[in-house]
């Protein structure tokens, strides 16, 4: 009898002594308010508070996805809205910049903008037809991006990995331009979804009183097992 009081109280303890671990998650947040830019320039901003996260908001690692249209003539929030004109895919420039100011190139064009390009060079070529609600998750681990726009998984020109470690509570600001007119960029949505590290949960530690208590109790327990024999 002593003995399973013994092990009852001391699995008590042992729960009380582990505090509960947050599980590393995703968090999101998405503009789905459409824009398009014609030799101009844009920017959205994509906000976390620190009530958003469960456990800790550092970053372990990132994507955003652009559902987006180049068109050569005009767009609206459905996409290309016909026209015969060239959609000039090598205007686009896409950018990202987190709170604590670390900025990254998702997509270059060689343009006078220095805001995030790192080179005066074009990611993609020009184009021949209308690239329609093209929607693009850019990943660390995605494929190279090839020629034209593709709607699919794609490593931009900069490292997403620049934004370990730091905190992903702020105002994160997603960057675009088109550089050159008569053919616009529509911006449908933008999702930045954050990956975050694991960490304890507060007010789960049992404060020292309570541990006390507990010991008291096993040394209670001892006492009395040592007066029955």
């Amino acid at each position: 009898m002593i003995l399973r009081k013994l092990s009852t109280v001391a699995a008590l303890a042992g729960s009380l002594l582990l505090a509960p671990i947050a599980q590393a998650g995703i968090i999101s947040v998405t503009d789905s308010v459409f824009d398009s830019v014609d030799n101009a320039f844009g920017t959205k901003n994509l906000s976390f508070a620190a009530g958003d996260f469960t456990g800790s908001s550092i970053i372990t690692g990132l994507t955003l996805t652009i559902d987006f249209s180049k068109c050569g003539s005009g767009v609206d929030s459905t996409g290309c809205t016909g026209g015969s004109g060239t959609p000039f895919a090598n205007e686009i420039g896409f950018g990202l910049r987190s709170p604590f100011g670390t900025t990254i190139s998702l997509i270059e064009n060689n343009s006078d903008n220095e805001t995030f390009e790192t080179g005066n060079f074009d990611t993609f070529v020009v184009g021949t037809s209308n690239l329609s609600r093209i929607v693009t998750t850019f990943s660390d681990m995605g494929a190279a991006l090839g020629t034209l726009p593709a709607s699919g998984t794609f490593a931009p020109e900069g490292s997403l990995a620049a934004f370990n470690g730091e905190s992903g509570i702020g105002d994160w600001t997603f960057f675009y331009e088109d550089d050159v007119g008569s053919d616009p960029l529509g911006i449908h949505s933008v999702t930045l979804n954050l990956n975050t590290r694991s960490g304890p949960i507060t007010n789960t530690v049992p404060e020292p009183g309570t541990l006390a208590i507990f010991a008291l109790g096993l040394a209670g327990l001892g006492f009395s097992r040592r007066k029955r024999a």
